[in-house]
């Protein structure tokens, strides 16, 4: 682990960390059978060593992921329908998750009054939002991951935990 990151998980370990949309869904997906992430249509990009780094990274965390009802939402949309047995439990383990998340609200509203809104969307304007409350952002979209970083605000890129595995596959 390099310097920075180490600094920023020591600042926001008690704080929290706001987890993106895709790692949120590859954390639920992974739960359930870090197999099934190879198998549900919105994790095939990742792989189960993937899921491995995410929930150590998450530990630093002391279980303090803030989310907004908008991740939620398209976390919930990405689920995918409960037919079969694995997307039931798939539900279950995404329940009872958010019983344990610090869930933070902003007005729709609000965020409509945003100039990020346009280019961003609901969701990423509230994580924009948030994360000046001094939350630090896990994502894996890299033009939030460039504004926010631009904007001097504390981001982590996954996709940068995941270079070193990458580089020597």
């Amino acid at each position: 682990m390099n310097d920075y990151l180490g600094q920023l998980i020591q600042r926001y370990s008690r704080q929290g960390i706001i987890v993106d949309t895709n790692i949120l869904l590859l954390y639920f997906v992974g739960n359930l059978n870090r197999l099934y992430i190879a198998k549900h249509k919105r994790t095939r990009q990742y792989l189960a060593e993937d899921f491995d780094l995410l929930t150590n990274f998450l530990r630093f965390f002391q279980n303090r992921i803030v989310t907004t009802p908008n991740i939620l939402t398209e976390v919930s949309n990405l689920l995918g329908d409960s037919i079969t047995p694995e997307q039931k439990r798939l539900w279950n383990i995404f329940v009872a998750a958010i019983g344990i998340m610090e869930e933070k609200y902003l007005p729709s509203q609000t965020l409509c009054q945003k100039p990020m809104l346009s280019r961003f969307g609901l969701t990423d304007s509230a994580i924009d939002e948030l994360v000046r409350e001094k939350y630090l952002v896990l994502t894996d979209d890299a033009m939030l991951f460039q504004h926010l970083e631009k904007n001097g605000l504390d981001v982590v890129n996954f996709t940068h935990l995941r270079a070193p595995r990458l580089l020597t596959s």
